[in-house]
C-alpha cells in the first residue's frame, strides 16, 4: 500500500476512466443527427421572361426571404454553410395583376444533410399590370434676373413625357417638374433641364419599375431687356497685353429703343465692334471712337449719337520709362563702352514694375562687324530681364567704342554679326 500511494496509482487509474468515458460521450455525440437553422436565404423566382411576355411586373415580394433548417451528423453539419441551400419559386404561371401565395422548393446541396423544416411555408409576391402615360411638363422659374432683364417667354420641348411601370403607380403620376433658377440668365437661352415625377400633392414619385421615354427636356428661356440697351465692344487680344488686363468705359453707357415687340424682346445688346488690343500695345491708344449701328426692325426713342466714345485703362497694368547705365552692357570682349544712360519702355504689373531695379536688365549689342567703324558707335541693343512678368517695348540705344587695331584683328578672325 506504501508503494502505491507513493507513485499515486489510484489517481492515474481514476484519470484513465475519467478520459475513457469522456471519449465514449465525445463519440456518441459525433454519431448524433444535429439540427442547424439558416435564416435570410433569398428566393430565386423563375419565369421572369413569361411574367414581362403578359406586361406583367412584381412590384413586391421579389426580394422574399426564408429560414431553412437541415439535419444531418455531427461531421456533415459542420461542413456545411448557407452557400450549399438554393431556394426558388416560379411566377411564369402568372397571367392576371393581383397577390400570389407561391410555394418554393428548397434544394441542400450537401452531403450527409437533408432538410428538416422551412419557414414561412409560402412566399406572397404581387403583381401588376404595365402600362404607360403621358403627364405633362410643368416649369417653375426661381430666382430674379439680372438687374434690367426680364423673362418674356418660357417653352419646353417636349412638353409632356411618356412614363412606363406598374399601373398602380402610373395612377400616381401628376406631372413632370422642372424647377430652373433665373438668377444667372443673361440672354435667351436654350438648355437640357432635368424633371421630377410628382404625385397630386407635389410629393416625388420613385420606384424602380418606373421609366420615361426621355431623362430630360430642352427649356428654352426668352430674355429681354427693360428700357435702356447696353452698348458693349468686343476685344481681340493682343501678343502681350489681353482682356484680363484692362478695365473700360463706354459713353453713352446704354441707348432706348422701340420697334417690334419681336425686335425688342430678344435685344440684349447692341455691339459696337472689336478693338484689337494690339494697337494699345503698338502706340499705348486708349480711346476709340465707334459708330453706333442698329440692328433692322428698331429705332432710337430719342436723338442718337453717331459714335460712341470707348476709354480704356490698364487695370493693374503699366507702362513705364527705364534707364540704365552703361554697367549693365553685355561684355563681348570687342567694343567699349563709355559713361551713358540706356533707355528703354517696359509693360507688366504694376506692383512688380515699381519694383525694378536696374540690376534686373541686361543690354546684349546687335551689330554687324563690317558695319562697325573705329572709335564711336551708335548701336542697338536687346534688352533682357529676369523677371518673367515684365515685357520689354523697345530696344535700347548705346555708344560704344572701339579701336582701328582690334577691329582689324576682329575682320581677320572672321567675325561677322552679334544677334539681338
Amino acid at each position: 500500500m506504501k508503494w502505491i500511494k507513493e507513485h499515486d496509482v489510484i489517481l492515474r487509474v481514476f484519470s484513465l476512466l475519467m478520459a475513457a468515458v469522456l471519449w465514449v460521450y465525445v463519440m456518441s455525440a459525433r454519431n448524433t443527427d444535429k439540427t442547424v437553422e439558416y435564416r435570410n436565404i433569398p428566393v430565386q423566382l423563375d419565369g421572369l421572361d413569361q411574367l414581362a411576355q403578359n406586361d406583367l411586373v412584381i412590384l413586391s415580394g421579389s426580394n422574399s426571404t426564408v429560414s431553412v433548417k437541415v439535419t444531418g451528423s455531427f461531421n456533415s453539419v459542420l461542413d456545411m454553410s448557407e452557400e450549399y441551400i438554393t431556394a426558388t419559386a416560379s411566377v411564369g404561371s402568372i397571367i392576371e395583376p393581383g397577390t400570389y401565395s407561391l410555394s418554393y422548393r428548397v434544394v441542400v446541396d450537401a452531403s450527409g444533410v437533408t432538410l428538416s423544416q422551412k419557414n414561412p411555408a409560402k412566399i406572397e409576391v404581387t403583381v401588376d399590370r404595365l402600362s404607360a402615360v403621358s403627364v405633362p411638363v410643368e416649369v417653375e422659374l426661381v430666382g430674379t434676373p439680372a438687374e434690367g432683364l426680364s423673362i418674356s417667354d418660357y417653352a419646353v420641348a417636349p412638353d409632356a413625357i411618356v412614363v412606363r411601370g406598374a399601373a398602380s403607380v402610373l395612377k400616381q403620376i401628376k406631372k413632370a417638374k422642372v424647377v430652373y433658377d433665373v438668377s444667372a440668365v443673361t440672354r435667351t437661352t436654350q438648355t437640357s433641364v432635368n424633371y421630377t415625377l410628382l404625385d397630386v400633392q407635389g410629393n416625388e414619385v420613385t420606384d424602380v419599375h418606373v421609366t420615361a421615354d426621355t431623362p430630360s427636356t430642352m427649356l428654352a428661356l426668352t430674355v429681354k431687356q427693360n428700357g435702356a440697351i447696353p452698348l458693349t465692344v468686343r476685344f481681340i487680344n493682343g501678343e502681350i497685353i489681353t482682356e484680363r488686363m484692362i478695365d473700360y468705359t463706354i459713353e453713352p453707357k446704354t441707348i432706348t429703343l422701340t420697334g417690334s415687340p419681336d425686335a425688342i424682346a430678344v435685344l440684349n445688346q447692341i455691339e459696337l465692334g472689336a478693338i484689337d488690343l494690339q494697337e494699345l500695345e503698338e502706340n499705348g491708344t486708349m480711346l476709340y471712337r465707334m459708330p453706333i449701328l442698329l440692328p433692322n426692325g428698331v429705332l432710337a426713342e430719342s436723338d442718337l449719337p453717331a459714335e460712341a466714345t470707348v476709354t480704356l485703362t490698364l487695370d493693374g497694368y503699366t507702362f513705364q520709362q527705364m534707364e540704365v547705365t552703361q554697367s549693365r552692357i553685355a561684355e563681348d570682349g570687342l567694343l567699349t563702352y563709355p559713361e551713358q544712360i540706356a533707355a528703354f519702355r517696359v509693360f507688366g504689373p504694376e506692383s512688380v514694375i515699381l519694383r525694378l531695379q536696374e540690376s534686373d536688365f541686361t543690354l546684349i549689342p546687335a551689330y554687324e562687324l563690317s558695319a562697325l567703324e573705329a572709335g564711336e558707335n551708335v548701336l542697338k541693343c536687346r534688352v533682357e530681364c529676369s523677371i518673367r512678368t515684365v515685357h520689354i517695348y523697345q530696344d535700347a540705344e548705346i555708344k560704344a567704342e572701339v579701336s582701328q587695331e582690334a577691329l582689324d584683328a576682329a575682320r581677320s578672325s572672321g567675325g561677322q554679326t552679334t544677334e539681338p
